[in-house]
């Protein structure tokens, strides 16, 4: 007599499991926990007609005795705590197009509780994230009208309108120091400054990133919780040592300093911010076989995020075309555009895959170019972003320049411009980290015209 197989773990039992629900609510779904995609069941739901709606839910299972081992309670509600060690998967269910619930399927009791995995639901553990399951959020028909509703949302839209004086709060911990080092308004503005408010480590590279050197020191003076970036502290926490050595490396062109801090980076997302930094600083040196040399064990080791890994790529395929490697540079560039498609929209994203775009282009034949691809590409909101500062920097260097061909004696009180080379310097570094290379040469040219 043969015998039926056993289910190969309790991970697929429950997702059978679930699904088996969802067709008792009458809606469809259908399984790709074979795929390790992040989502083992989308579902199409239904209307009350048990017509089917134009849209789907993504469902992540998580089955077995170890989630319920510890229960806990959040407002007085009972359930249980979800967590993963790394960010990625709730940056993808929160972000991602299609809502997406997480499941905890209890096995014994044949009960599946869920939650709606949405940003403000999740909750920062230091390295990786969690999220609250209660108890009374069963997949049954008493809530399949609440399941419809959250299938039939529409994701949160960031309207960056206005955002040059509110920064947004949607920013992840861990995304925090690519934003400020690409989309440095986002984290801090030059409209909010504030001389008698501390601030935070982030907030200070922002700065730095923008050229607002004056004002961070003014900061530093004021406030004690505020190290002075001027000094190097080997003590001082790790952001604020990478603070220094960028204000080592802008004014006494330092490098070591950079190198180290890359090297003592706490977690994957520090590494690739600070080391992505110091291969900038190693290529402006025409060092480029020691900018490639820092990013290559990050690129290895697998532990980034997929935005932060797409950056390290562009920065070595950059790195390998000025070199003359351009095999390394369209490989590299290639495999982190194809990363990218697959990630929902975000601006550090958008910015780097202009990167990636321009050079997959410039690695292959001329024949081959698409650069009607490079230009859409390259449309993005950290491209109008640069080119605003660029003109702000543009338009005080003129005023400044007719003002000493008029003679003109007058003395603006407060002023802090610096004759439009702060924001110029900043659109150059902007462009420089993001590595997008034409771009970054145009602005560099500019504003050595206007030292000159």
């Amino acid at each position: 007599m043969t015998k039926l197989p056993r289910p190969r773990s309790t991970g697929n039992a429950g997702v059978h499991e679930v699904m088996a629900e969802f067709e008792r609510i009458g809606w469809g779904p259908v399984s790709t926990a074979d795929s390790d995609s992040g989502t083992d069941i989308w579902v199409q739901p239904t209307d009350e007609s048990l017509d089917l709606l134009r849209c789907l839910l993504g469902v992540q299972v998580k089955s077995g005795p170890s989630y319920f081992d510890r229960s806990d309670a959040v407002d007085g509600e009972p359930g249980w705590w979800y967590y993963e060690s790394t960010p990625d998967h709730f940056e993808d269910w929160a972000h991602h197009r299609d809502r997406h619930l997480i499941v905890l399927r209890d096995l014994d009791e044949r009960v599946s509780y869920w939650e709606h995995v949405m940003q403000s639901a999740v909750v920062s553990t230091g390295q990786g994230r969690k999220i609250f399951v209660p108890a009374h959020q069963t997949i049954d028909e008493d809530h399949a009208a609440e399941l419809r509703r959250i299938a039939l949302s529409l994701p949160p839209v960031l309207s960056f309108e206005g955002t040059v004086l509110d920064p947004p709060e949607t920013i992840s911990p861990e995304s925090e120091l690519r934003y400020a080092l690409i989309a440095p308004r986002l984290i801090t503005s030059p409209i909010n400054f504030n001389p008698d408010e501390p601030i935070r480590a982030v907030e200070a590279v922002a700065m730095l990133t923008q050229g607002r050197f004056r004002e961070l020191s003014i900061i530093a003076d004021r406030n004690e919780e505020v190290p002075d970036p001027r000094e190097l502290d080997a003590e001082a926490d790790w952001a604020w040592r990478f603070v220094a050595a960028i204000w080592d490396r802008v004014f006494n062109d330092a490098v070591e300093p950079l190198r180290s801090v890359a090297q003592t980076a706490p977690d994957p997302a520090c590494a690739a911010a600070s080391s992505v930094f110091a291969a900038c600083a190693l290529a402006r040196a025409e060092r480029h076989q020691e900018a490639i040399s820092i990013l290559v064990p990050l690129i290895e080791d697998g532990q980034l995020g997929p935005i932060d890994r797409a950056w390290v790529l562009v920065q070595r395929a950059r790195a390998s075309s000025e070199i003359g490697d351009l095999s390394r540079c369209n490989a590299d560039a290639t495999a982190a555009r194809d990363l990218l498609e697959r990630l929902p929209g975000e601006i550090t994203k958008s910015a780097i895959a202009a990167a990636a775009e321009w050079l997959v282009a410039i690695s292959v034949s001329s024949e081959s170019n698409d650069y009607r691809q490079v230009a859409v590409a390259s449309d993005t909101h950290a491209s109008w972003w640069q080119s605003q500062r660029a003109a702000w920097g543009l338009a005080t260097a003129l005023d400044v320049g007719f003002r000493a061909w008029a003679q003109e004696m007058s003395v603006t009180l407060g002023g802090s411009r610096d004759h439009g080379e702060a924001d110029l310097f900043g659109t150059e570094l902007c462009t420089d980290l993001a590595a997008a290379h034409s771009a970054w040469s145009h602005f560099a040219s500019l504003g050595a015209r206007l030292q000159i």
